[in-house]
């Protein structure tokens, strides 16, 4: 087995998903530090192949990460030339499995199954040869288990290279051989008892019995065929008599039937004859006043159409009326629009002269104010400056021209002076020109507010007038519409009177075509109540003629000939019956004769049937045996007894013919019971007595010792490379000894090992495992094609580290995959690595060449 790809999530630290690419690798590491989930990675091997982890059993959600729902772990890997995928997953409320099989480049599940977490960890197993203890001591090495093989429990580690090598062949085998034993001794009991409860009294003078009864039971079976066949001839001629006789019973009722028919058709017509010529009178009259009411009124419809093309229909004059009536009333309107349109003008002309003058009156209140404006700025320098030489004479009071300004230092060219009067009339003349300036501003307000007003008269008027103006087009043009509409029917002075004219006329003709149009409809009604009268008469005398070709002449004929072929047929009807009642009267008088006669030739054959079934029952009393006699009445059911005893008779013979022939059958197969029986106690013997000596266990127990000792002996070759030639490995009263070379070949318990030194006996046995167990197995094996070590790297001096990680670089030249985790930079820079790196959100994983690495 050897993973080619590994994916996990939410697995112990590793948070968020994880991958592993195995395919490109021979040797590598997994590096990290202490804590950081280097060997959950063998975990989750070991979970995906098994569903289980050392560390917590089947515990499997206790390894969740913290506040994820679930884990998933997915492991590719080949054993041989196949390729397999598992993917497992695990939260609080259970686990799902998954196996697939590589298919060229596509994955297809495994078979049944291969979804059932129960059956994937049956068929891993199978897979691989090993199960998980077998597999965590040959593949997986992980902490805490590396040196169990070597140092611990004699019958655990027999256990466990039992299931290595496939030694429990022999246990299977003495199972087996039990298993055909017992079943031998349950055959030999089974088919006893089968030959005492199903085949007793089988013997040859049983068959010969058999036999005798068999050929009686075929000459009664002969006797009465021989009396059936006679039967059956006379049940077949007494049968077609029967028939015969029947059919004419039924063919001379239909015969007087149908005469009965014929006659009463011909009462029938003859009731119709002067019906008919009065109904055809009355039908003619009828017809010629339809005709002349519909010239009636076509007549009106083509005046009253030529009436409406020339001056249009009445619901158009009538709309042509209201118009020529609105002809004033628009001349009215028109005249109103146009002096109102007259006022509009004159409003807007003078509202364009009030605003052009409202206009004129802004400018010069503007200059006013402008210029009152213009002496408030020069009052405000003027109080402005007298209040500054006020301030400055306060400073420099007491000085004199030359002297230090208090202020800059700089010498003063003059000392000003203000008097209070210049400052009081400066104050004054501020204030009349701030009142000066605040009325020429209130002006100019009042001035602006009457040129909005003077502004908005002046739109409100020319709006006034365009829509007057537009009004005057309006009702111009309506005018005008309404003057050609009406000009285009009624021309002159009174247009309304001549419109009036028409109008009359036309519901004068709609007033001829409404009666007209009545007096076709009372005319039609009469000719539908008249051609209803002739119809029900034709319908009648239809009927009748249907009543005549009703009558089954043709099939009644045939069955006639059928049952009385001697007698003379009558002529049928002509295919086309004629219409007239006094023909179809004669014709149906006629049919009834012909009928009359027929039947009473059929009655005479009738009596003529009923003295040949007579000769008929004559002759079957003949046949009987002698004391039985039959009836007419008794001869169907006699002939049925006598055919089935006949029938009965047959069976029985059949059955004893099936009794020699089941008879001879079980004399063959208790023959071969009796054979087989000697073969069952043959069979009990051998295999039990090679079940006997398998269950001691000697062989399994002399395989195990015999592949110890040939794992000690491979072991040893790694172990004098790993020691520099100063251990060897012996196995002795099932137990693995040390060979010291240093201290005289002294043996001793590899108990007695340092902890480095244990280290370095446990690696070589594991090597040697890895390589000998497909060769020391008694059953075929897969290739142990990967090997992970997860312990010891630690203890190792730095010379015992360096040949260690010589022997790690020959295994992953071996064409295996070598896995080793460690915290150790020794080992880390010399490979390539995978490094595990741990924070808060979770474990993750980075491949890395080999470097130079700084200690952890």
């Amino acid at each position: 087995m050897r993973p080619r790809n590994l994916k996990l999530k939410g697995f112990t630290s590793f948070r968020d998903e994880q991958e592993i690419d195995f395919t490109d690798l021979d040797l590598f590491v997994l590096w990290g530090p202490t804590g950081s989930g280097k060997s959950s990675l063998l975990d989750a091997i070991t979970y995906a192949l098994f569903g289980y982890v050392d560390r917590v059993g089947n515990q499997i959600s206790q390894l969740i990460s913290h506040g994820q729902p679930r884990l998933t772990v997915t492991l590719e890997f080949a054993v041989g030339n196949d390729i397999y995928k598992v993917t497992r997953s695990t939260s609080n409320s259970g686990s799902k499995a998954l196996l697939e099989r590589k298919e060229g480049d596509s994955w297809e599940s495994y078979g049944e199954g291969a979804d059932s977490v129960r059956e994937v960890n049956k068929i891993i197993p199978s897979l691989l040869g090993l199960d998980y203890e077998a597999f965590s001591r040959s593949v997986i090495l992980p902490q805490g288990k590396f040196a169990e093989f070597l140092t611990g429990d004699s019958a655990k580690r027999r256990e466990i290279l039992t299931e290595l090598l496939g030694l429990e062949l022999f246990r299977r085998m003495s199972q087996r051989a039990n298993e055909i034993a017992k079943n031998a001794k349950v055959n030999i009991e089974t088919k006893t008892g089968l030959l005492e409860r199903e085949y007793a009294g089988i013997d040859e003078v049983a068959l010969k019995n058999a036999e005798k009864n068999h050929e009686n039971a075929v000459a009664m079976a002969e006797a009465a065929k021989e009396l059936d066949e006679k039967l059956a001839v006379i049940e077949k001629a007494w049968a077609g008599a029967e028939s015969s006789r029947k059919a004419l019973a039924n063919c001379l009722g239909e015969v007087q039937q149908s005469a009965e028919t014929f006659e009463e058709v011909a009462s029938d017509l003859d009731a119709y004859k002067k019906t008919v010529a009065t109904t055809k009178t009355e039908l003619d009259k009828a017809k010629l006043a339809a005709k002349d009411a519909e010239g009636m009124l076509a007549g009106v419809r083509k005046r009253k159409t030529a009436a409406e093309k020339k001056s249009g229909s009445l619901e158009d004059l009538l709309t042509l009326r209201t118009k020529a009536i609105g002809l004033a009333e628009a001349r009215t309107n028109l005249a109103d629009s146009t002096a109102s349109l007259t006022d509009a003008e004159d409003a807007a002309e003078t509202a364009t002269d009030a605003f052009e003058q409202v206009t004129a009156q802004i400018a010069t209140v503007a200059r006013d104010a402008d210029k009152t404006s213009t002496a408030l700025e020069a009052a405000e320098a003027a109080h402005e400056e007298a209040h500054l030489k006020e301030r400055v004479g306060s400073i420099v009071d007491g000085l004199s021209p030359g002297d230090p300004c208090p202020v800059c230092d700089r010498p003063l060219e003059s000392i000003p002076k203000a008097e209070r009067k210049q400052i009081d009339a400066a104050r004054k003349a501020l204030d009349s020109a701030r009142t000066a300036s605040a009325e020429a501003a209130k002006a100019l307000q009042q001035a602006e507010t009457r040129r909005a007003l003077a502004e908005q008269s002046l739109a409100a008027a020319k709006e006034h007038a365009k829509r007057s103006k537009q009004d005057v087009a309006n009702k111009k043009g309506r005018l005008e519409l309404l003057l050609t509409e009406v000009g285009q029917v009624a021309q002159g002075d009174d247009p309304l009177g001549h419109i009036d004219a028409l109008i009359k006329e036309l519901r004068t003709l709609a007033t001829d075509e409404t009666e007209a149009d009545a007096n076709l409809q009372d005319a039609r009604a009469e000719l539908s109540r008249r051609e209803l009268a002739a119809s029900r008469i034709e319908g009648e005398i239809d009927n009748l003629k249907t009543r005549m070709k009703s009558v089954p002449l043709e099939p009644l004929c045939a069955r006639v000939q059928d049952a009385a072929p001697e007698v003379h047929l009558l002529d049928l009807l002509p295919n086309k019956l004629p219409d007239s009642p006094d023909e179809l009267a004669t014709i149906a008088m006629e049919m009834s004769k012909e009928l009359s006669k027929l039947g009473d030739a059929l009655e005479g054959v009738q009596a003529r049937r009923e003295k040949e079934m007579d000769e008929l029952l004559s002759d079957a009393n003949s046949a009987l045996p002698e004391g039985m006699t039959v009836d007419s009445k008794k001869l169907p059911s006699v002939v049925a007894q006598i055919r089935g005893t006949a029938g009965q008779l047959k069976v029985d013979a059949a059955v004893a013919a099936k009794a020699v022939k089941d008879m001879k059958q079980k004399l063959t197969a208790k023959t071969d019971y009796e054979k087989e029986i000697d073969a069952h106690k043959q069979e009990q013997a051998t295999y039990g007595a090679l079940g006997k000596e398998l269950r001691s266990d000697s062989i399994v127990q002399y395989l195990q010792a015999e592949a110890l000792t040939a794992l000690a002996q491979a072991a040893t070759i790694h172990l004098q490379n790993l020691s520099s030639t100063r251990y060897r490995l012996a196995y002795e009263d099932d137990r693995f000894l040390v060979i010291d070379a240093w201290n005289g070949d002294e043996r001793r318990n590899v108990k007695t090992l340092s902890g480095g030194e244990t280290f370095q006996a446990s690696l070589a046995l594991a090597l040697a495992l890895s390589d000998q167990v497909q060769y020391l197995a008694v059953t075929e094996r897969s290739r142990l094609d990967s090997l992970f070590l997860d312990e010891g790297f630690g203890t190792l001096d730095a010379d015992t580290l360096e040949v260690v990680v010589g022997a790690i670089e020959q295994l992953g030249s071996e064409d295996r995959l070598v896995g080793v985790i460690t915290h150790v930079p020794e080992l880390a820079e010399r490979f390539v690595r995978i490094e595990v790196t741990k924070s808060q959100r979770g474990s993750t994983l980075k491949r890395a060449d080999a470097e130079l690495v700084v200690g952890v």
